[in-house]
């Protein structure tokens, strides 16, 4: 099919099925300056969807990885206080929130660890009361990737130059759906098999998971209201929207002192546009007692000494093997894309709405629940075709739930 028909069918998608944009709503865009086309057709989405106002504000990798380089560091631990009201006033308006991610993955790999960690905890201290906002689903947000020359170079690197980007393109198309016919369509029927899979997991009321594969052997606990969710979030519980495009997983939260054993990664993690591989994480009563890396094991280790909850796990979530994502075979050093292509695991806070009432609830009594609170939220990827997955029900009862990486 016609590219630019693609191009506005994602643009499509990212307006009226991930934030689900209202009549006379705001519209937040964050958007790299490479992606002007794509993000204009956004905009006027938006605005034919009956957006109010449609606010756009710019960014590029380049300018920030100029600012790590050259900023003095006391420089670095400032997030303006003004740009933190204007998020706010927003979001409080009601406002919802779309980011394109521009991935350049390896971009940050020589920036010193200590000055892209002291700029993003900045970040973290100074949004913490907007995402804890997003996380409770009290706005709506989301997430979707654009294809990049640097993105498209990390994932086919066998390929002409010139054929790269579009290829890339291609496949993004493909699995977001937008190359369908009725790509809304498409993806209320997505919606719909996820809600199936919600729905049969908390009927079961597990107690606990057991994770084993021939690198990993984990048992992770859960709370006892725990909730599965798929794929979607619904702002004051009423309206829905799309937080991650693509999405193929359903997840919940673990209890946070119920997890024990060791896990190892089984694709890259790209945080903040480092790179990390091979990771291995000893568990302990929950907390993280031991990790390495096989590269970027300094980034691994400021994620997790952020604070004191991402020493311990905020979610777990499950994803065939046979995932649209995995099927392409391919690594994509995206974690959208990569977290969809496999199950994973969050270092860092629990999403709120995985337990019965979390998100009414204060902070205090979410803990008091078992859900863990950080300010970070960093996913990675353990799934493989060798990953077998057992739920223990509250009575007692074994339950096979993944065999060689694929639903029983």
């Amino acid at each position: 099919m016609d590219f630019q028909r693609n191009l506005r069918e994602y643009a499509k998608l990212a307006v009226r099925v991930g934030v689900n944009i209202q009549p006379e709503q705001g519209l937040f865009v964050q958007a790299p300056v490479q992606a002007a086309e794509f993000t204009h057709l956004i905009v006027d989405e938006a605005y034919q969807a009956g957006a109010r106002v449609v606010d756009v504000e710019w960014s590029d990798g380049y300018v920030r990885k100029a600012r790590l380089s050259n900023s003095p560091l006391d420089e670095l631990k400032i997030f303006p206080q003004w740009r933190v009201n204007g998020i706010l006033e927003r979001a409080k308006s009601g406002y919802a929130f779309l980011t394109v991610v521009y991935p350049q993955p390896g971009l940050m790999d020589d920036i010193p660890v200590e000055r892209h960690s002291a700029s993003q905890q900045a970040i973290l201290e100074g949004l913490s009361e907007f995402i804890a906002m997003q996380m409770s689903h009290k706005v709506r947000w989301c997430g979707i990737s654009v294809a990049t020359p640097e993105w498209a170079n990390r994932v086919f690197p066998g390929l002409h130059y010139e054929e790269r980007l579009l290829h890339l393109w291609g496949i993004v198309f493909n699995i977001t759906r937008v190359n369908q016919e009725n790509p809304l369509k498409a993806w209320e029927h997505h919606i719909s098999s996820l809600r199936y899979r919600t729905d049969n997991l908390n009927g079961y009321r597990f107690s606990r998971l057991h994770y084993k594969s021939p690198v990993t052997d984990l048992t992770i606990e859960l709370p006892r209201d725990h909730v599965w969710q798929g794929g979607v979030g619904r702002a004051d519980n009423i309206i829905q929207s799309i937080p991650n495009i693509p999405t193929e997983e359903v997840f919940t939260a673990p209890m946070r002192t119920g997890v024990n054993g060791y896990v190892t990664s089984t694709k890259p993690v790209v945080f903040n546009d480092h790179i990390i591989e091979g990771i291995r994480i000893v568990f302990q009563n929950g907390r993280i007692v031991d990790f390495t890396a096989e590269k970027g094991y300094e980034v691994l280790k400021s994620i997790i000494e952020t604070d004191e909850g991402s020493h311990y796990l905020g979610e777990l979530a499950l994803v065939p093997y046979s995932s649209p994502i995995s099927r392409t075979g391919l690594t994509f050093y995206d974690i959208l894309y990569d977290e969809n292509a496999s199950c994973h695991l969050a270092i860092g806070a629990a999403y709120p709405a995985c337990i019965k009432n979390g998100t009414e609830m204060s902070k205090v009594d979410q803990l008091a629940k078992g859900l863990n609170n950080s300010l970070i939220h960093v996913d990675f990827m353990i799934g493989s075709k060798e990953l077998n997955i057992d739920g223990e029900t509250e009575d007692s009862k074994v339950i096979p739930l993944f065999r060689n990486g694929e639903w029983v």
